[in-house]
């Protein structure tokens, strides 16, 4: 996979948040569990599925993440994107 940078094209960008969506539609498609996650008040064990198969695109893009499950991860430097994500 391309690495993302400031400097991607709208396409790429586009191309790798479609494939983000893609792997989190999979893990909710597949869910059978809809308990919460036994961490914190009013999280889900399929919110920490899906932020997970989230981030291996998005870190596999090289794109940092500020998650509401996870928190900060990766690296954000000057020249690198970083994607923001919110479970509703």
């Amino acid at each position: 996979m391309t690495r993302l940078s400031k400097s991607s094209s709208n396409e790429s960008i586009m191309s790798v948040l479609r494939e983000t969506a893609d792997a989190v539609s999979i893990v909710l498609r597949a869910n059978k569990d809809w308990s919460l996650s036994g961490l914190r008040d009013t999280q889900y064990s399929v919110d920490l599925r899906a932020d997970a198969a989230a981030l291996e695109v998005l870190h596999g893009a090289g794109v940092a993440v500020l998650s509401e499950e996870s928190e900060i991860t990766g690296v954000f430097g000057d020249e690198d994107l970083c994607v923001v994500m919110e479970s509703t």
